[in-house]
């Protein structure tokens, strides 16, 4: 069956034409694809060999997963068709997160193949490892985990044999953290509180003006920022009020700002248990599960950007 893809401006815009794949390769259109970088619990990426019949790069090693989106494809169709595709991975939308949607690529393969594509990236966090894969043999001829780190050295080097864009992989690392215990968070926000500071401002509205005050780390948990507080403490009756938070932090070179909204999680169990065993002071200042107390609260809404010291905006991020 022939294959259409909605052709695109120079700006990444929609032009309402649609064109047969071999003619955008031939033309040099501009056109959308996705790109799905995929990790384990240990830090480790993905990566695929590209099969001997590949058009472009074969048995050459690139990303997770990747694709042209079809005409009439949204971005996140056309991702999670991609995933099962390619690798066998049926996922939840919720499970696969968006981080960029203005990566710009432009390659030319010889007199006849022009590679113009706007790419959306996504990254999936799985456990399954890649023996539980199926990947596609027409398209792939072997996937395997290896270090983030390792793939770095290695784009950095020069390496031959990968083909993963030096400017794809800064973008996706300025946008990943890995904890203390392996797990991916893509976003500096928590990052730069967590390592960076050594003591963190929250403002709440408190009648008619703003409460400053410091508070302590924030904790990553299912996907979330959190921060605990006593329901007793006026800061915690100041959000039961209004929920609308501003804090801020400073690394003494560089500083943030987040606005956000605080939800209330004290019902999540789970979250609390997570609180408690991040710090081994927290049971004996009394955060403990039987302590109606004890509140959880994580960030959404959030507007997040750090600034450098002339006061220049160097990261923004919103999720």
């Amino acid at each position: 069956m022939a294959e259409y893809f909605d052709i695109l401006d120079e700006n990444g815009n929609l032009t309402g034409k649609t064109k047969l794949r071999s003619e955008v390769h031939r033309d040099g259109d501009w056109h959308k694809a996705v790109h799905i970088w995929v990790f384990n619990r240990k830090g480790e990426v993905l990566l695929q060999r590209r099969a001997a019949n590949k058009d472009s790069y074969p048995n050459m090693l690139d990303i997770s997963c990747a694709g042209h989106l079809s005409a009439g494809d949204t971005s996140l169709e056309g991702a999670l068709r991609e995933l099962e595709e390619e690798l066998g991975l049926k996922v939840d939308k919720e499970e696969l997160k968006l981080f960029d949607n203005t990566f710009k690529i432009g390659r030319i393969f010889g007199t006849d193949f022009i590679n113009n594509e706007f790419n959306d990236l996504y990254y999936l966090i799985t456990d399954k490892t890649a023996e539980e894969m199926t990947f596609q043999e027409e398209e792939i001829s072997e996937i395997f985990f290896i270090p983030f780190d390792e793939l770095e050295r290695r784009v950095l080097e020069g390496d031959k044999e990968i083909v993963v864009d030096i400017e794809e992989l800064n973008v996706l690392k300025r946008h990943m953290y890995i904890n203390y215990d392996g797990e991916i968070i893509m976003n500096e926000t928590f990052k730069f509180l967590k390592e960076n500071t050594k003591v963190n401002y929250i403002a709440t509205v408190n009648g008619d003006r703003p409460s400053l005050r410091p508070f302590g780390d924030p904790v990553w948990f299912d996907g979330k920022i959190y921060i605990l507080t006593n329901k007793q403490k006026e800061v915690a009756k100041q959000i039961e009020k209004n929920n609308k938070v501003c804090i801020v932090a400073y690394d003494e070179q560089n500083w943030i700002r987040i606005n956000c909204s605080l939800i209330n999680d004290s019902e999540n169990i789970e979250a609390k248990k997570a609180i408690i065993s991040e710090f081994d002071w927290a049971e004996e200042a009394g955060y403990t599960l039987d302590n109606p107390d004890f509140m959880a609260l994580y960030m959404s809404d959030v507007e997040s950007k750090i600034y450098d010291e002339d006061g220049n905006v160097i990261a923004e991020y919103k999720f």
